[in-house]
């Protein structure tokens, strides 16, 4: 039994050893990794923010009279210019129409009783048979049948005039991008019944902070991506700067106009633009270089044989690049793939550079 404990105790021991020695030869083991070389270069300071796809032409279609809505077309319905896309219920006006095309009737036979009569009076005041004052009174007669046959036609034209307001047309080509009122429902003059978007060219509506104001100005470059895309982007540049600040966001909308190229993209698409605001010279590295070490960003140098750990100041970003504004030189080699597996004073075996 004692023979047994001694071994025992042995074979634990020379476990303990091993142990420690894989240990101590895998920490000696050097870290493959990448490095990249610190560069001079323009930095393109950008402004980047979400917004939407919206046209660069649209209206709110308001009926002109008052009525009960019959039909109407469906958001995302294309239409052409001057084609229906609602009617409205006016049974009032058309029975004021019948009234108005049956008096006409009466007023036509009323001037051409009055007007054939007028012919007797003066074939008679010619043959001496009546006074000059008897025929006034058949051509005043003659003269009121016309004038109103006159006055029910022009009746009629205003009613048709406003039964012909209850048809709602396009104002030009384009798509419905919203319907604010059911079928059934009432319109009014001061309601909008539909949003309509002209088709073809469009903008970006883009909400940026307050703060960001003063880096931009009409006429600026713009390139505009969408997740729909990986990998594509898109020409614009900055048409309209928003006169006010949304009080309540505090955000300032910007439009940007889209430039030839862009139809792949859609109404109400969710896209990413990147504003080039300006340029100045300076330091850069590629983003994934840059590690963060709780509030501070850092970087790995190396001479090639150990990793130094380095704190370094960020400027802007430049699509995939980082601006170093203090902590490294032009041309100093830096870290790039497997610097999240080293630590401050490891030896590391360099398998490649990056420009």
């Amino acid at each position: 039994m004692k023979r047994l404990s001694v071994i025992l105790a042995a074979t634990l021991l020379l476990a303990g050893c091993n142990g420690k020695a894989k240990t101590a030869e895998i920490s000696a083991q050097d870290v493959n990794v990448t490095t990249v070389a610190v560069q001079s270069g323009t930095v393109d300071e950008t402004l980047t923010a979400n917004g939407t796809v919206i046209p660069a032409n649209e209206v709110k279609v308001m009926p002109k009279t008052n009525g009960r809505i019959s039909w109407a077309v469906v958001e995302g319905t294309r239409v052409s210019s001057g084609e229906s896309i609602a009617t409205l219920e006016l049974p009032e006006l058309a029975s004021q129409l019948g009234i108005q095309q049956a008096g006409l009737e009466m007023a036509r036979t009323n001037r051409e009783s009055a007007k054939t009569n007028l012919g007797r009076m003066r074939s008679l005041f010619g043959q001496g048979g009546i006074s000059a004052q008897q025929l006034d009174g058949a051509q005043t007669q003659a003269d009121v049948a016309a004038r109103q046959v006159e006055s029910a036609r022009a009746a009629i034209t205003s009613l048709r005039t406003q039964l012909n307001n209850g048809v709602i047309t396009a104002p030009f080509a384009g798509i419905v991008t919203a319907r604010y009122t059911d079928v059934g429902g009432m319109a009014s003059p001061n309601a909008p019944l539909f949003n309509l978007a002209k088709l073809g060219r469009l903008q970006v509506k883009l909400p940026i902070s307050e703060k960001d104001l003063g880096k931009i100005k009409i006429g600026l470059k713009a390139r505009v991506s969408s997740s729909a895309y990986p990998g594509t982007t898109f020409s614009a540049r900055l048409s309209e700067i928003s006169p006010a600040i949304d009080p309540q966001s505090r955000l300032l909308n910007l439009k940007l106009d889209l430039q030839e190229g862009a139809d792949k993209l859609k109404l109400g698409m969710f896209v990413t633009a990147s504003l080039s605001c300006a340029s100045h010279p300076g330091l850069l590295l590629p983003a994934s270089a840059v590690l963060a070490d709780g509030p501070d960003s850092i970087v790995y140098k190396t001479d090639g044989k150990k990793a130094r750990k380095v704190q370094v100041a960020i400027g802007v970003r430049d699509g995939e690049r980082l601006e170093i504004v203090s902590g490294l030189n032009h041309g100093e080699t830096v870290i790039l793939d497997g610097n999240n597996l080293v630590k401050d004073g490891d030896a590391v075996k360099i398998e490649g550079g990056k420009l």
